[in-house]
């Protein structure tokens, strides 16, 4: 399976018959479990969760071309953690807050709090 890099970051990139180009990031798949797989529906500009034995049989690898790799790369996801709960949070996945742009976890913090709950 082919495997795009820039910066350090490496991605696998594959083409589904009906969603188009999937976009797999090692990093985003921190809190899923072993039997599902999050990748980045490039068409739809998201995110999501799927079955890993149905990825296996219904994505075929892109033969070298790093058209959906780079889309994904370009996009530049932020990953980091929660200063209250520790989650791990990234800017694909969760909004960012409107006052202080930090990526807004579910359980209230961003960077308007971070020195109350620091």
């Amino acid at each position: 399976m082919p495997w795009f890099e820039r910066d350090g970051v490496k991605v696998w990139s594959g083409t589904h018959r009906t969603l188009g180009i999937l976009v797999f990031d090692p990093r985003a798949q921190v809190g899923v479990p072993s039997d599902r797989v999050r990748l980045y529906i490039i068409a739809q500009r998201r995110m999501a969760k799927f079955a890993s034995d149905i990825v296996r049989e219904g994505v075929a690898a892109t033969s070298g071309d790093s058209a959906g790799a780079d889309s994904y790369l370009d996009m530049r996801g932020r990953f980091t953690h929660c200063h209250g709960c520790k989650r791990d949070l990234n800017s694909i996945d969760f909004s960012l807050c409107d006052a202080c742009r930090w990526i807004a976890c579910e359980c209230g913090a961003c960077g308007c709090n971070y020195q109350q709950l620091g």
